[in-house]
């Protein structure tokens, strides 16, 4: 869809080039840093300010996202035929999506598409980078399965512990019987118990590992 004034938009008396851009990153996880240096030039006959701005797609991601997210800009005034060297420093949160069902930021690995330029429809230099992560995780729920609860370094101490309380079960104990209920979601489990099964030793539920 074409539209007049493309977010970041900005009418000038002069002209600007972008040149030699260059992406390195540092870091994996919450500690990635993303480095951008370019090199911007007045091409025009005036001297000028243009607002560099950085756009960053998340080329494939596990949720819907923006095909352009605004992550950086600054302004550089430069004198005709003037070049200068531009650079921005992107962190993990400049990659992330808030995920309301985890009530945090969430980074994925794989490839980022960073683009330059002057406008969101105006992007004069890409480049793609590569961003390791651990991989999200999942909030543990009274439908996961028993065996995700007991796997989670939170979670499985928890459950075990309720497990134990019930009177009359050798569940928490007994391997073979464990190995029986994995599979089942955990409410599942707390019905078959006759509700014996005491949810309220779980505690507030924490995120599960994928």
């Amino acid at each position: 869809m074409q539209v007049g004034h493309p977010f970041g938009h900005g009418l000038f008396y002069t002209t600007f080039a972008y040149s030699d851009l260059r992406a390195e990153v540092e870091g994996q996880g919450e500690d990635v840093v993303v480095r951008l240096r370019l090199t911007l030039t007045n091409t025009g006959p005036m001297t000028g300010k243009e607002v560099v701005q950085v756009y960053v797609r998340d080329v494939v991601s596990c949720v819907d996202r923006p095909i352009r997210e605004l992550r950086a800009f600054t302004k550089v005034r430069l004198a005709p035929g003037q070049s200068a060297p531009v650079t921005f420093e992107l962190g993990a949160r400049d990659l992330s999506f808030f995920s309301p069902a985890h009530g945090h930021w969430m980074l994925e690995s794989g490839d980022f598409e960073i683009g330059v330029g002057a406008s969101s429809r105006d992007l004069r230099l890409t480049t793609t980078v590569t961003v390791d992560a651990p991989a999200p995780t999942r909030p543990l729920s009274m439908e996961s399965p028993v065996g995700e609860w007991l796997a989670h370094p939170e979670g499985g101490p928890r459950l075990r512990a309720a497990l134990g309380a019930m009177e009359g079960s050798g569940v928490a104990t007994d391997p073979e019987i464990l190995r029986m209920v994995e599979s089942l979601p955990l409410n599942r489990l707390v019905a078959m118990s006759g509700d014996r099964l005491d949810t309220t030793r779980l505690g507030p539920l924490p995120d599960r590992t994928p």
